[in-house]
């Protein structure tokens, strides 16, 4: 059975939501970026760039996120 994917943060830079998979990643947890080709006066029209993980692994990937300092702007 697949696990749902859930959206944990949005991003207006492709690059912050590239730090903030890095820092999940290393951290052995799974997670994908959508909307990332979308120009930046587009993204703000879908949400912006979605940061997206495993539904299982939300909340610790939230702790790891804010433990490193990283911005995020929370899903809601």
């Amino acid at each position: 059975m697949h696990e749902v994917l859930v959206t944990i943060a949005t991003y207006a830079a492709a690059a912050d939501a590239y730090i903030a998979k890095g820092i999940l990643e290393s951290a052995g947890i799974t997670c994908f970026i959508c909307d990332e080709n979308m120009s930046f006066v587009y993204s703000n029209d879908v949400g912006g760039i979605k940061l997206n993980i495993p539904s299982s692994q939300r909340f610790l990937a939230k702790e790891i996120v804010k433990q490193h300092g990283a911005d995020m702007k929370e899903a809601e």
